[in-house]
């Protein structure tokens, strides 16, 4: 869907409200992810969970990565956590059967 967009109006992420088939460009206000690592979505909080590269941790010494959650309706993101990558090459963000978001990560290094 999102490649069927001309490259000039092709937005970073796309919502949409329900049952209905269009889509809407999600407005960032405070948020804008370099590198997302991982995402999911929460029926239980109607929440979109970004696992991404925090912008400035080169400058304080290390690779950091944060879990932001996201109202794709008004754009507002909130911090949650932050922690450092440890040797982790793959990261996934999932939601369990009770509508709790996971997170797991895992490394191809034996």
């Amino acid at each position: 869907m999102k490649e069927d967009l001309p490259p000039a109006v092709r937005p970073d992420a796309l919502a949409t409200g329900g049952y209905a088939a269009t889509w809407m460009q999600v407005p960032w206000v405070d948020y804008a992810p370099d590198h997302v690592l991982a995402a999911t979505w929460s029926a239980c909080d109607h929440l979109l969970w970004v696992l991404d590269d925090e912008p400035h941790a080169k400058g304080r010494g290390g690779d950091q990565m944060r879990l932001v959650r996201v109202d794709p309706h008004l754009g507002v993101a909130m911090s949650i956590a932050g922690w450092r990558r440890d040797g982790y090459d793959t990261y996934y963000l999932s939601i369990d059967h009770d509508g709790n978001v996971l997170f797991t990560r895992a490394s191809t290094r034996a």
